[in-house]
């Protein structure tokens, strides 16, 4: 009687299940309430048939488990991934050296028919964002170009491209057009292995909108910000959370944003709003290591002497050629017929910013807004004697201050690295006098399309750049007109589209 007086009561199960962060190997009569979180396909190795699955609790513990033989078609059916389960008396055992951690633990369960398995009631359910932190759009800037900084991204595919194959990488990838609430649409990427499952699927589906949630994917500058597949992300369609029911809703009422979103291609670099980076983000250059993107405050320069800004390319793969403009060429690296290559700007910078600088290279569109022209009209004026020479430049920039957001690429020839910085987003700072006001709210000051207006080969276009100059009062991000022939949206289309264009983030 003294025993059983001395009996601890629970009034549930919940009360009576400890973390998985208190289990190890002496753990005996224990119980736990876990979400399973992963499961890996049924595998045939030196250690006979087996499958693994990684389990979270409350407190967001990991612990992977285990099962083998005779016991995997069982509880494969029995253990349904993203549902919570009451667990017990399974054999807890040290992880073996050299073999794969699935989580952070370094003990593993070792599941059979013998363990106590019971499903949560639909209340007692863990939800899904214990385990996964879902990245916003606006705070994917903040993870560029950094491979060990990896987000999950609740959104909706709206648009599929052709698969195709990289020549630089010798990959093959596929593109996706990807929204939420936010208004800040952009490309989704899936490499290699994920072209034979998700890709399919989402190809198949994407007349529905469907809505995913990516997990473990990386944030890249390439084409303008974008999001792309590693080799240890995953993807869960119409995930069962709070958050994928309310952009459902979102997007049934939004159809004809997301129809704009493709007819005009706003997931662009050329529409896409970088917000200004915080304080802690802006890096000195005597303080620049070996990172891959970085945000510096500074002031520009164009490197002298320097031959022309701008390159020859191929309209195709974009790399540079040896051809004359306006004549027929073929590509030496894709192998395309052209009647002609293809006018870029690219052109070297030095950026200052008190404690040393910087050599970059400045390009494509971000070149287009600082100049006001394009690499055409460069080569235009250059044949009326009107060539725009670094000296005009550097003399209307000296005392201009801007955000660059710079990405680092390092390559080896030859067994020596060399190094090179693109300026992948340039921002007018705030403190500099001729940054225009912009009645449309946003988190970052506009690079001002037009600031060298006043050059001889620009005043030449003197019809059209009052035109953007009148568009740009009411709406300076989206009367811009970039050099590929893409166009911005006129006065009309802006009414319609100022209900979703670049929100300001609450």
């Amino acid at each position: 009687m003294a025993s059983s007086s001395t009996r601890p009561v629970y009034s549930s199960m919940e009360e009576k299940c400890t973390t998985l962060g208190q289990l190890n190997p002496n753990s005996h009569n224990w119980f736990v309430k876990v979400l399973v979180a992963k499961k890996t396909p049924i595998r045939n190795t030196r250690w006979g048939r087996h499958m693994k699955l990684v389990f979270v609790d409350k407190e967001n513990g990991r612990m992977q488990s285990i099962i083998y033989g005779q016991d995997l078609e069982q509880l494969d059916k029995l253990l349904d991934l993203y549902k919570t389960y009451f667990m017990g008396n399974a054999k807890i055992r040290q992880i073996a050296a050299n073999t794969p951690i699935l989580a952070a633990s370094e003990y593993q369960m070792v599941l059979n028919r013998s363990t106590y398995i019971k499903l949560c009631s639909q209340l007692e359910q863990l939800p899904i964002t214990n385990i996964y932190q879902l990245t916003r759009f606006a705070q994917c800037s903040e993870f560029a170009d950094v491979a060990s900084k990896q987000i999950n991204l609740l959104c909706a595919v709206i648009h599929v491209f052709p698969p195709r194959f990289v020549q630089r990488t010798r990959k093959n990838l596929q593109d996706f057009v990807i929204v939420n609430e936010e208004h800040r649409p952009m490309l989704l990427t899936l490499w290699e292995e994920f072209l034979q499952n998700e890709g399919p699927r989402l190809s198949e589906n994407v007349h529905k909108v469907p809505v995913i949630l990516g997990i473990r994917l990386s944030v890249n500058t390439f084409y303008g910000l974008s999001v792309g597949t590693m080799p240890n992300s995953t993807f869960l369609f119409d995930p069962p959370i709070a958050q994928a029911t309310h952009l459902k809703l979102w997007i049934k009422d939004n159809k004809d944003y997301i129809e704009n979103v493709v007819s005009r291609k706003l997931y662009e670099k050329s529409y896409q709003s970088i917000d200004q980076p915080a304080d802690s983000q802006i890096r000195k250059i005597s303080q620049i290591l070996s990172v891959k993107s970085f945000w510096l405050k500074a002031t520009l320069k164009v490197s002298e002497p320097q031959h022309c800004l701008y390159v020859l390319a191929c309209p195709d793969c974009s790399r540079t050629c040896g051809a004359v403009y306006g004549y027929e060429f073929t590509c030496l690296y894709c192998g395309s017929n052209f009647p002609s290559p293809k006018p870029l700007l690219r052109f070297q910078v030095d950026l200052f910013d008190g404690t040393g600088n910087l050599p970059a290279y400045l390009e494509n569109e971000e070149a287009e807004i600082l100049l006001g022209s394009s690499a055409e009209k460069i080569i235009e004026a250059k044949h009326e004697e009107e060539d725009l020479n670094p000296c005009m430049i550097n003399e209307k920039l000296k005392d201009l201050q801007f955000l660059f957001q710079i990405r680092t690429s390092r390559n080896e020839t030859r067994g020596k690295t060399f190094v090179r910085n693109t300026i992948v987003k340039c921002l007018q700072h705030e403190s500099s006098s001729t940054v225009h006001t912009s009645k449309e709210p946003s988190s970052s000051a506009q690079l001002d399309r037009n600031l060298l207006t006043d050059l001889p080969m620009i005043e030449s276009q003197e019809s059209s750049s009052k035109i953007e100059e009148e568009q740009a009062a009411t709406n300076p991000v989206q009367c811009q007109t970039s050099s590929t022939g893409k166009r911005g949206l006129d006065c009309k289309e802006m009414t319609t589209q100022k209900s979703f264009k670049h929100h300001k983030e609450d």
